[in-house]
């Protein structure tokens, strides 16, 4: 299959997967704070979530080394179209903290098990294309997904953005298997070396900064983003408004710096979206109008799209044929401890002083700038 192909098949998979997402991105949030959990619940809502799942993500994607990972994609994408469809429906924090773990593991389990297939599929000079490729899909869905929230919260309601997701996911399923098999790589000697795993030292220099971003973006926007939008203003469909610009925009910025994107090495682009990434969010403490809010939103999608596209082809970049699944999902647990970590530091700050969730951000831009050297 020729790289036009395979970047059609898997740009429709992220397009229909992210706007899925983002719809439940928003709509969570924001469903929280209009049933009145406070910061701190909030926190341990989103903390819980990643806590429950820190184990499971290296077992699943451990197992798909030894299977096809295109069914164990579809079953993931269904789980968590069934998550998703009852999440409105709870009442409790409990119950939210369940069924958003359940739809955060589905997430990263196909998230890693997609970016395996890419490994599988493709040569490193064609995953490096593709990468930057999924750079544009992934803007240009996010603003697809806010338009399409905004339009369902305002005419129909805020819980019915839930059933658009679970359904996108039911789509998103039937496109996996128009993928090719991946070719069989021999299997260990012995099933004991499930949990043996090699991870180079690259991986773990890029793990490490891949660790530091989800911190930085989960204590600051679990919860003092969306109490930040909502005392702007910007509550129930018309959050979606500020996202919808802010994607917008990254989108086109993307398309036309494409190009100059490409010089640039992933390692570079990888460190150079941190930094602007987490400039950005600390910024979010200096907001007091709706116009500055959307401007440090901008900013903070762009630069975390460039992060991403350095990052993912970083990391998969640094793994290894026979035990990609494996070492993805180990990723997984350092990234899910640090989004286990977020949300208590974010939930407790804001606590305190919304503007407090923000300078997390700070702490670790400069944890990056003093051990660069070391980590690229």
């Amino acid at each position: 299959m020729k790289l036009r192909n395979y970047s059609l098949i898997f740009g429709l998979l992220y397009f229909l997967a992210i706007i899925s997402d983002r719809l439940i991105f928003v709509s969570l949030p924001s469903l929280l704070v209009q049933r009145g959990f406070s910061a701190m619940n909030i926190g341990i809502i989103f903390s819980l979530a990643s806590l429950v799942m820190v184990l499971l993500h290296f077992t699943v994607g451990r197992a798909t080394d030894y299977f096809d990972r295109r069914y164990a994609t579809s079953f993931f994408f269904m789980l968590r179209s069934l998550a998703n469809f009852f999440m409105p429906l709870s009442t409790s924090a409990l119950s939210f903290s369940f069924l958003r773990g359940i739809s955060s593991f589905c997430s990263k389990t196909y998230t890693t098990l997609k970016e395996s297939l890419i490994g599988d599929l493709l040569k490193a000079k064609e995953r490096s294309s593709l990468f930057r490729l999924l750079g544009q899909v992934r803007v240009a869905s996010r603003a697809t997904a806010m338009l399409v929230g905004f339009l369902v919260a305002k005419f129909v309601s805020l819980e019915w953005c839930f059933y658009a997701s679970s359904a996108l996911l039911v789509l998103a399923t039937f496109f996996v298997f128009l993928l090719p098999k991946p070719k069989k790589t021999k299997l260990e000697k012995e099933r004991k070396l499930f949990f043996k795993i090699k991870l180079s030292s690259s991986f773990l220099k890029v793990s490490i900064i891949g660790v530091l971003a989800g911190l930085t973006f989960t204590s600051s926007y679990y919860p003092g983003f969306f109490l930040l939008a909502d005392k702007l203003g910007f509550s129930k469909e018309l959050l979606f408004i500020p996202f919808l610009v802010a994607y917008s925009v990254s989108s086109l910025l993307f398309f036309l710096f494409k190009n100059k994107l490409k010089q640039v090495e992933s390692k570079k682009l990888m460190l150079y979206g941190f930094y602007a990434f987490s400039l950005s969010v600390f910024f979010y403490s200096l907001a007091t109008t709706k116009e500055v809010f959307i401007v440090i939103l901008t900013s903070s999608v762009f630069s975390y799209t460039i992060f991403w596209v350095g990052f993912k082809d970083s990391l998969v970049q640094a793994t290894s044929d026979r035990q990609r699944g494996g070492q993805l999902s180990a990723f997984k647990i350092f990234d899910n401890i640090g989004k286990f970590l977020g949300p208590l530091i974010g939930g407790t700050l804001a606590s305190i002083n919304l503007s407090f969730s923000f300078y997390p951000s700070l702490v670790f831009l400069l944890i990056v700038l003093v051990l660069q050297k070391l980590l690229v």
